[in-house]
Formats: C-alpha cells, structure tokens, sequence
C-alpha cells in the first residue's frame, strides 16, 4: 500500500504535459533611408507565433507584424512560411512572405542599391534559427491535471 502511495506522489510531481519547445528564429529588420540605416531591429519569433515591433521616430510611425506557421499542404510538414507585414506612415506597405526549410535560414531585401550594391533606399529582413532552450519556459499553454 504505501508503495502504490509513494508512486502516486511522485507520479504527481510530474508535469503531465510535456511537449517539445516550439522553433525560435531571430528575425533581423533593417531599413535604409538615404543610404543610411535608420531601423535596425531584432525580434523573436517562434514557431506557430507572432511577433510586433514598432515605434514612431521623427519620421512617422513603424511597425512590423511577422507570423510564422508550419506550411500546409502535401508536403511533409518541414517547411515553414514566415509573412510579413511592415508599415511606415502613410507609405504603401511591404509584405514579403518567405517559405523555407524548417531549421534553415531565409532572407529578401526590397529596395533600391547603388551601382556598388550598397542599399540606398530599402529594407532587408533576415531569419535564422536560435539554438538552445529558452531561460524559462513560457507561460502557455498552462498544463492541465486531470
């Protein structure tokens, strides 16, 4: 009886809701304005997650909107779709959308570069994947007991 007692216990000491942590990617923002970069920015985004960025400068208002999701479809579940959304004033939105390799790396620059290559006028965005564990764990989802 009291080892069914003590394997209770320790039974319920465990987490009953263990899932892998979701993929984290940095997602690196840089806009360029007159040759000079005026946004440089770095964010997390994790797997089926949503990241925001913005701030107003002397310039107007800045925001970023980024989600990140498993691509859907026929494939075997190891690419990942990465859309986009960033504003700047009253400026015409860019929204580039990137489909890449789950774990891969992935990157677009829209703008105007001069005869060298350097940017004049744009943005560059650029993902990577974080290796690691996150220091704690998130709060969600919060695990339930039965």
């Amino acid at each position: 009886m009291f080892a069914i007692l003590a394997a209770a216990v320790a039974l319920s000491a465990l987490d009953p809701i263990e899932t892998d942590a979701p993929a984290r990617y940095s997602l690196d923002l840089s806009i360029v304005r007159g040759g000079v970069t005026t946004v440089s920015t770095r964010s997390v985004v994790i797997e089926d997650g949503h990241a925001v960025v913005s701030f107003i400068d002397s310039e107007g208002a800045f925001e970023m909107n980024a989600n990140l999701n498993p691509v859907q479809g026929d494939g075997d579940g190891d690419q990942l779709a990465l859309a986009v959304r960033i504003t700047n004033g009253d400026a015409t939105p860019i929204e580039p959308n990137l489909v890449f390799d789950r774990g891969g790396t992935a990157s677009v620059v829209i703008g105007n570069q001069d005869m060298t290559g350097q940017m004049i006028d744009g943005v560059t965005l650029a993902l990577a994947p974080l290796s690691g564990t996150p220091a704690t764990r998130l709060p969600w989802p919060v695990p339930t007991r039965p």
